[in-house]
């Protein structure tokens, strides 16, 4: 018998990160969609554009940075003035080609990503375990988080730890009951205006991307690989040798290879 496919719809959506790119686009999709949306950024004046473009939509905005030490009181305050969450997207990233191997970038890259990340994942989590509601919790990571670059050492290993750290999460809310669920979101190369400028093979719209996404997080996908090319782009990077793959590095000399971030 053929097991029927589990749909959700949120109602009230959280975006970490959304003020641009396709932490911005996703925020717009809600939007349109009915759901209530709080987008969180760095940049005021984009959460002011986005407040504006979109006057009359049940639309929050917080401009506060994941960095900081407020970070959790501030997602509270979000969360109250929302009336709760349904589904929190962490959209906020960082990651640059580093074949320097300069310190400042890769330190940065585990803060935004790992530490900032863990803070939000970890809030969310209890938030909704403590008042015994369901949640979807999901994290922007990237194709490249599935095998390590030595072209972008922090990248990529912070994006493998956000899928790996939420596997673990999942682990936790089986063994704890609770009703969690939590999604990893791998696209590859996307159209916004990070990577402008550059030519990246396979490169997709923001509009499709998001499509893809929305469209896994309703199935509630344990992990997203957007889109069907790069699923089979990944199915391969996971069967190259591990001796194979270290000495692809030689094709990385001279790179200044940019990749996508929020």
């Amino acid at each position: 018998m053929k097991r029927k496919r589990v749909t959700t719809f949120p109602q009230r959506v959280l975006i970490v990160g959304g003020t641009s790119g396709i932490g911005r686009q996703l925020a717009i999709s809600y939007l349109k969609r009915g759901c209530r949306v709080a987008v969180t950024g760095r940049r005021q004046t984009l959460l002011d554009a986005l407040q504006q473009e979109y006057a009359g939509y049940p639309l929050l905005t917080r401009a506060f940075d994941v960095t900081d030490q407020r970070v959790t009181e501030e997602l509270a305050c979000v969360v109250q003035q929302l009336g709760g969450v349904d589904l929190c997207i962490y959209a906020a990233g960082y990651g640059f080609g580093n074949l320097p191997l300069e310190e400042e970038l890769e330190v940065h890259a585990v803060q935004v990503n790992v530490q900032a990340f863990v803070k939000v994942a970890v809030w969310m989590y209890h938030s909704w375990n403590q008042q015994q509601q369901a949640g979807h919790f999901a994290v922007i990571s990237s194709i490249a988080g599935l095998r390590a670059l030595g072209v972008a050492p922090g990248y990529s290993a912070t994006k493998h730890f956000q899928a790996f750290y939420l596997k673990a999460l999942r682990q936790l809310a089986v063994a704890r009951r609770s009703k969690v669920h939590f999604t990893s979101i791998h696209p590859g190369f996307v159209d916004t205006d990070f990577i402008k400028g550059h030519q990246y093979p396979m490169t997709m719209s923001v509009d499709r991307a998001v499509a893809c996404i929305i469209k896994g997080l309703d199935r509630r996908k344990n992990t997203l690989v957007v889109d069907r090319r790069w699923q089979m782009i990944a199915a391969l990077m996971h069967l190259i040798p591990n001796g194979i793959w270290t000495r692809i590095g030689v094709f990385f000399r001279g790179s200044d290879q940019v990749f996508p971030h929020d």
